[in-house]
């Protein structure tokens, strides 16, 4: 697993957390509670939020984000 420093995210704020694993990225953004997640390697370019669509890999992220974090999630 890899923490991504997202310097290609448009989409990512201050505040805002990502975690990057097996090609899927999930950013989470406390201050409005919401999440993407995208497949890399089929979407570089982070186009298509699959945060409804794939709730298994997701699911998977989020564990990640909350073993590191000493706030809840």
């Amino acid at each position: 697993m890899s923490v991504n420093s997202l310097k290609n995210s448009g989409g990512l704020r201050t505040g805002s957390i990502a975690v990057a694993h097996e090609g899927y990225k999930l950013i989470f953004h406390p201050g409005k509670k919401g999440k993407e997640l995208y497949d890399l390697s089929r979407d570089p370019n982070e186009g298509m939020n699959l945060i409804h669509s794939n709730k298994e890999e997701a699911r998977i992220l989020e564990d990640m984000i909350r073993e590191r974090m000493e706030a809840p999630f």
